[in-house]
């Protein structure tokens, strides 16, 4: 008999629903499609990718394999950041706390008083 540690898994909707995170606000902290965050949240017909699943976690303020997807992230697709949807966002700056976009004319978060990067 082994001695393993089991620690539970929290689905990404779980962790949405701990933090009161939408999908729409998880898409944009991520800097993801809003059709690559509900995947996350209810699976599809195709896995999201290991960068994508990268950035939902670090929102959720958990590590990828802290996560219990509903199907194992893939390593084939475009990276995340690399879509048409994500490029508006590439070139804001980002507060580091909640990930969200900071106005362009003072780049200081409304929410955190963070300067964004």
């Amino acid at each position: 008999m082994t001695n393993e540690t089991h620690t539970y898994q929290h689905t990404v909707s779980e962790l949405m629903a701990q933090q009161g995170i939408t999908i729409t606000a998880l898409a944009k902290r991520a800097g993801i499609a809003y059709s690559t965050a509900k995947r996350a949240v209810d699976g599809g017909i195709f896995a999201n990718n290991v960068s994508s699943a990268h950035r939902i976690a670090a929102v959720l303020g958990v590590m990828p394999n802290e996560v219990r997807w509903i199907k194992e992230p893939s390593t084939c697709g475009k990276e995340a950041g690399f879509g048409t949807t994500t490029k508006s966002v590439a070139k804001a700056k980002i507060c580091p706390r909640c990930f969200m976009a900071v106005p362009s004319g003072t780049e200081i978060c409304e929410d955190h008083g963070m300067r964004g990067v």
